[in-house]
């Protein structure tokens, strides 16, 4: 009795149903998602829940009245994608959030009002309301935990085995370390599948990268058909297959391969010259800021998991409705990419140690938020126009502003430079596309072994360009050299790397349980 009495007098319930929805979507995404991106949004809503509990406590009297009071703001605050869930399963339509809100915040008034005017001690509430909130955070709990359990006890390893040993690069004989400057285009076509998919001649652009000294390599095609694979080899200078070997081929872990994008064999063996490494972020949280990184430029950036979490709250919902910038993800997404392409320009004339600078662009990337003038398009701009006209506009703006910045940077850097400008993906199939006027959302699961070969062309076919100082023995590179072999070139010929070039090979990963598990599609892409 003694130990009911103090669980009735200690109302525990309102924080751990605080708890409930970063934990409800940490389990939903546990596969992406490491538990250190959900400690802060936590810390925040159990602060507020306590200042919302010890404010109510002054007005209300009793910590049993006042924990009533907090949970009902807690509901309200949190819980509104529920409610918004629960009235489409029942009426089968979508509605306005306003309405939604509305119909919400009434509710739970009437439930308050109830409450107000009760003469109950809330005793017996208090205990059956902590029961229910242990049990209502017990599955997302245990959840977390067996897949934690499951993963980490071999992702070291085989982080490991793809990051180590890191290859030993010895300086030029003159001393002159050139500048790398590695910029990734998501989901930029090869010009002959934007000619056969998207009715687009890129002759002008690549013929002006020509001209600029590049080699265009017109046959490239993705090593991997999603960002995290592609650049996860490409920045670790190898297949994949090494980490599948201790992981398995049945491993969900996207963890692993966002580890991998963090911290990588390129940033090392260019460290152990002295080079700084410049990181400029996009959007995707395991791209937008690097922690071994000696500067990070990653503008206006809320992680993907804080996005969702607040932006499926009350507060966060109408913020958004009511045209808040700061929850307006597409305006920030243009403005994004226009300032990450200023930066770069700024960074040309900036003096110091040779540097390694990684900028990761989503552009031509969904959603679709510039024309080709570089103007901001409202969302219900781009719904009116085709899918075709939306991508095309973003290829044209990312041309234009990259021959200004290949200008910028061969005018006013004082040293040689090496320019990959590379897509680490091409774009996905239109059947397959979904949503694509949404910032973060993915589209549906699809079935890659049953995508046409037109299909798997689109997706793994990618622009890839490469300026190379004039240097002895660099010989003019093969149009159909794949990203894993990149740096591996760059390594040898400037910094005397052994590391000989792998075979260019295509591979597509199964599925979502099966990140790891791939299949070879290189004859498929010929």
């Amino acid at each position: 009795m003694l130990g009911q009495a103090k669980i009735g007098t200690w109302p525990l319930y309102p924080f751990v149903f605080a708890a409930h929805p970063v934990l409800a979507l940490l389990l939903n995404n546990v596969s992406k998602v490491p538990l250190s991106e959900a400690v802060w949004p936590l810390l925040i809503i159990e602060g507020l829940a306590l200042l919302v509990l010890v404010a109510s406590r002054m007005i209300s009297g009793t910590w049993q009245r006042a924990a009533i009071h907090t949970f009902l703001i807690v509901v309200l605050t949190l819980f509104l994608q529920r409610f918004e869930d629960a009235l489409k399963a029942v009426f089968d339509e979508d509605f306005n959030i306003w309405i939604v809100s509305t119909v919400w915040i009434t509710l739970l008034f009437l439930v308050w009002h109830f409450v107000r005017r009760s003469k109950s001690d809330f005793r017996t509430a208090t205990l059956a309301l902590n029961a229910a909130a242990i049990l209502f955070v017990a599955v997302p709990i245990f959840g977390v935990g067996w897949h934690n359990w499951q993963v980490l006890k071999v992702q070291s390893a085989a982080v490991t085995a793809m990051n180590r040993p890191v290859p030993a690069l010895t300086a030029p004989a003159d001393g002159a370390k050139p500048d790398i400057w590695y910029i990734v285009l998501d989901r930029y076509a090869r010009a002959d599948v934007l000619k056969s998919h998207y009715n687009f001649d890129n002759k002008n652009f690549l013929d002006a990268l020509t001209s600029k000294g590049f080699q265009v390599l017109d046959k490239s095609t993705a090593n991997y058909q999603r960002t995290a694979h592609s650049l996860a080899s490409t920045l670790n200078l190898d297949y994949l297959d090494k980490a599948s070997k201790i992981t398995g081929d049945k491993t969900p872990d996207w963890i692993l391969l966002y580890r991998l994008l963090e911290d990588f064999k390129v940033w090392r063996a260019l460290k152990s010259l002295g080079y700084k490494y410049d990181h400029l972020g996009s959007w995707w949280t395991p791209t937008a800021v690097n922690k071994y990184a000696d500067r990070n430029f990653s503008w206006n950036v809320m992680p993907t998991f804080e996005r969702f979490l607040w932006g499926h709250s009350l507060p966060g919902g109408l913020a958004g409705a009511a045209g808040w910038r700061k929850m307006d993800y597409r305006q920030l997404q243009c403005e994004r990419a226009s300032r990450k392409f200023d930066h770069l320009e700024n960074m040309a004339a900036d003096e110091g140690p040779a540097r390694f600078v990684f900028a990761h662009f989503l552009m031509p990337h969904p959603p679709f938020v510039l024309r080709a003038d570089g103007s901001c398009l409202s969302e219900s701009d781009a719904r009116s126009r085709s899918r075709r006209d939306n991508y095309i506009d973003q290829v044209e703006y990312t041309n234009q502003r990259l021959l200004d910045l290949v200008s910028d940077i061969r005018a006013r850097s004082n040293r040689q430079s090496i320019i990959i400008l590379q897509a680490d993906e091409g774009p996905w199939p239109a059947s397959t596309a979904g949503d694509e006027h949404t910032a973060g959302m993915d589209t549906t699961p699809v079935k890659w072994r049953t995508l046409t070969d037109e299909d798997l062309l689109e997706k793994q076919a990618i622009f890839h360009a490469i300026y190379l100082p004039e240097k002895k023995g660099v010989e003019k590179l093969p149009a159909t050299m794949t990203p894993v072999n990149t740096f591996r070139l760059i390594f040898r010929h400037w910094f005397g790397a052994n590391l000989p070039v792998l075979s260019d090979e295509n591979y597509i990963y199964l599925n979502n349980n099966r990140v790891l598990g791939f299949d070879r599609v290189t004859d498929r892409l010929k």
